[in-house]
């Protein structure tokens, strides 16, 4: 299984846990609703502010994107 599918399935399971739309997502990451769709679907390449948002969102790990890397905050992405 790719990266891009395995993260996919992760977001969908985190957000369909949280009860969360693919739009209402969408609007927390500040992207589009298909791109959510095409995250969950393994069908994109993420820009890396974009995994993280969504990691960092549902709290789910960066682990796989290279080895031995972790993401632990979104605080960078917050100072704009």
């Amino acid at each position: 299984m790719s990266i891009k599918t395995d993260f996919g399935k992760q977001v969908y399971q985190k957000r369909t846990q949280e009860r969360l739309t693919q739009q209402e997502l969408a609007e927390l990451a500040e992207v589009s609703c298909r791109q959510i769709y095409n995250v969950e679907q393994g069908k994109t390449d993420l820009a890396l502010t974009t995994a993280v948002r969504l990691a960092c969102l549902l709290d789910l790990s960066l682990d796989g994107f290279k080895p031995g890397a972790r993401i632990d905050s979104y605080e960078a992405l917050r100072e704009k």
